[in-house]
């Protein structure tokens, strides 16, 4: 985590979408300094913040009651095409990957939280937008390479 310090000075800017608060909660005791939550408790609220504010990834909850969820990532992809939107499902869901497809998100997570998912996360679309392709006497090296996909819906 040192070097990502060293990388990146300030916060990324997060957007949680889910209808509980303890949600975005759990996301700052995880991630600390280096996430600035944005809390949405619902569709409307986030698509105002997403026109008003600038965000690095939006997380929405596939559970949120009486949303289209199709229809609020259209509308939030067309607002900002190039915030990666990613569906939080949880871990009972058997078929997250396939319907993280349909649903065109750009990746999915589980809730409640584990670190280390969160820390693949973070590399795969905060982490990796601010790294640039590093050559030293020899190959190019370059952190956009994962060397694991959790939870990577590859459309």
């Amino acid at each position: 985590m040192l070097f990502r310090s060293v990388v990146k000075q300030t916060a990324f800017a997060v957007l949680i979408v889910d209808q509980f608060e303890m949600v975005s909660t759990r996301l700052r005791e995880l991630l600390g300094e280096t996430v600035k939550v944005t809390y949405a408790k619902t569709s409307m609220v986030a698509r105002q913040y997403v026109d008003e504010r600038n965000f690095d990834l939006i997380l929405v909850d596939t559970e949120l009651p009486n949303v289209d969820l199709a229809g609020l990532v259209e509308s939030l992809k067309r607002l900002k095409p190039d915030i990666p939107i990613v569906g939080i499902y949880m871990r009972d869901v058997p078929n997250a990957f396939s319907d993280a497809m349909r649903l065109k998100f750009a990746g999915h997570v589980y809730k409640p939280f584990h670190k280390a998912e969160l820390e693949v996360l973070y590399d795969e679309f905060l982490f990796s937008r601010d790294v640039k392709v590093v050559s030293i006497k020899g190959p190019t090296l370059t952190a956009l390479t994962p060397i694991m996909q959790i939870g990577r819906a590859h459309v």
